[in-house]
């Protein structure tokens, strides 16, 4: 796994922590407390990619659940997101996130300067990887296309008959690692959710009395391997 976390970009404190812990026989999910790094662990083990999104979308509504209000038009944000991840929506989903940077609520500004802007962040970073998985599953779509093209004509059937029967799936392929711009694009999809899950747990853990920063990374932590792997 270091090894292709590492070709991902992914942060090397990750990589070290993984290396210091080789041998213990519990796996990485049941280990690691970080939030932020749970997306590429699981990326590494092969989670879909949408999936991954999914829970990061549910990271980001526990900070603004736990915000003191006024956060409703991010909530529209990712509303719009839930209901259609193509690119049209995420467009309009962006534009409306752009919008709350105009609009803080009143309740943020007597309240920690940051904190609203931070979840417009947090926002804005998991709408970037919305698009970049629409961009992702555009190309793999059209390199399923071109291989069945191939195959078809390789044994002389008409490309309908090699056409795949299932929409395309985006997760971590490594054989695809060996191309740069699909390394670079995986990774930066991985990247985007990495930061907004941190910036979540932060904002969580400033708007939260009770919850310390290493607390509020492990409710994030535990909340996304449900998502993940619960049930």
């Amino acid at each position: 796994m270091q090894s292709l976390l590492r070709d991902l970009g992914a942060p090397p404190s990750l990589v070290s922590w993984l290396d210091e812990c080789e041998d213990d026989p519990d796996p990485p999910w049941e280990m690691c407390g970080r939030a932020d790094w749970a997306v590429w662990i699981a990326a590494c083990q092969g989670v879909h990619f949408s999936r991954l999104l999914a829970a990061t979308t549910s990271c980001i509504r526990t900070a603004l659940d736990a915000s003191v209000g006024g956060a409703q038009i991010l909530h529209r944000v990712l509303t719009l997101l839930d209901e259609s991840r193509d690119l049209d929506n995420c467009e309009r989903a962006s534009e409306l996130c752009r919008l709350a940077l105009n609009e803080v609520p009143a309740s943020y500004r007597t309240g920690p300067g940051k904190c609203f802007p931070d979840l417009v962040d947090a926002t804005d970073n998991l709408l970037n990887a919305a698009k970049m998985l629409c961009a992702l599953t555009a190309r793999r779509q059209s390199q399923a296309e071109l291989d069945a093209l191939h195959r078809a004509t390789a044994v002389g059937v008409p490309p309908v008959l090699m056409a795949p029967l299932h929409d395309v799936v985006v997760r971590i392929e490594v054989h695809l690692l060996d191309d740069t711009p699909a390394a670079s694009e995986e990774a930066a999809f991985l990247a985007s959710l990495s930061h907004a899950i941190r910036i979540s747990a932060k904002t969580l853990s400033r708007r939260s009395s009770n919850a310390s920063q290493c607390e509020a990374n492990e409710t994030l932590a535990d909340e996304i391997y449900d998502r993940l792997y619960g049930g």
